[in-house]
């Protein structure tokens, strides 16, 4: 069993499935509606639990009412809580997904108490960050939080697993140079490098324009074409595929194989067979509906 930190944010999250996602000045009605807390980092924290990992989670969440039940929900997922603290006068994270029977989202967010995280919280981590075998930095953390996470990881010798940062053009690449793994999904690489990824050399091209910036393991997640991936050390990239399957609901696959990666990498310290459990994971779960519903009840057994 491993113990992770994974720096993350949290939100109070409202599912709505529709027919037909509305546009300006119309209403949809919902045929189901989910309310759970969440985020991208969340959803991955609970499959490293169930996964068997011991999962501290550090983010801020605000003074309201919804702190007790995200508290509670937390400890349902079997995620440590301790690193959690409230940011003063401050509501915490909402977000509203809206999706149709095509799978197509609209989402809204409030972003709340996630946005007053700040070096000085990060730096903070430092003296316990040699208490854990791997720490998970999320995306919506500013730069400037991710430039410290990458500072303190460095400096104390812990692998860190980096979910590619937004905005993605405003990202120092020379800041990520160490970086142990770091993992951009297929529009992000676009965006950051103004190219089409239309193809495994599409895709093989972004990497070595990739590894200019950074040493460490690149992963390119490419949805339903698989990933690619640029190991550490390594001269060409590899391709992985995917297996094709009926997907009803795509939401948090990523989360899912990212989660299912760090642990097997951690547990096997074999790189490629971690890729191919965590897509065989991750691809399992698009056939089940309902995201909260599959976090708890994916068959995680390879």
């Amino acid at each position: 069993m491993a113990k992770l930190l994974v720096v993350g944010d949290i939100y109070l999250e409202n599912d709505f499935l529709v027919q037909t996602i509305p546009v300006e000045n119309e209403f949809s009605v919902a045929s189901e509606v989910h309310t759970f807390t969440g985020s991208k980092t969340i959803n991955s924290a609970r499959v490293m639990s169930r996964l068997n990992n011991s999962v501290d989670f550090f983010a801020k969440a605000g003074t309201d009412d919804l702190y007790l039940k995200i508290l509670s929900d937390l400890k349902r997922y079997n995620i440590n809580i301790d690193l959690i603290s409230q940011s003063e006068d401050t509501k915490t994270g909402q977000i509203s997904v809206i999706t149709d029977e095509r799978e197509r989202s609209a989402v809204n967010i409030f972003f709340g108490a996630n946005s007053k995280v700040t070096t000085q919280d990060i730096q903070d981590l430092e003296g316990s960050l040699s208490n854990y075998q791997m720490i998970y930095g999320a995306t919506h953390l500013p730069v400037d939080c991710l430039y410290k996470l990458v500072e303190i990881c460095r400096k104390k010798n812990v692998q860190l697993f980096l979910d590619f940062p937004n905005p993605q053009k405003t990202v120092e690449l020379s800041k990520l140079k160490d970086v142990e793994y770091i993992s951009p999904n297929r529009e992000e690489a676009e965006a950051l490098f103004n190219e089409q990824i239309r193809s495994v050399e599409d895709a093989f091209r972004v990497l070595t324009l990739f590894r200019k910036f950074c040493n460490g393991t690149i992963i390119l997640t490419l949805d339903i074409d698989g990933c690619a991936v640029l190991e550490k050390g390594a001269k060409d990239p590899i391709y992985f595929q995917t297996t094709p399957v009926q997907a009803v609901d795509s939401v948090g696959a990523g989360d899912i194989f990212k989660a299912v990666f760090i642990s097997e990498i951690l547990n096997t310290k074999d790189l490629q067979k971690s890729i191919v459990h965590a897509q065989q994971i991750a691809t399992r779960s698009v056939a089940i509906k309902g995201l909260d519903f599959t976090l708890n009840n994916l068959d995680l057994s390879f």
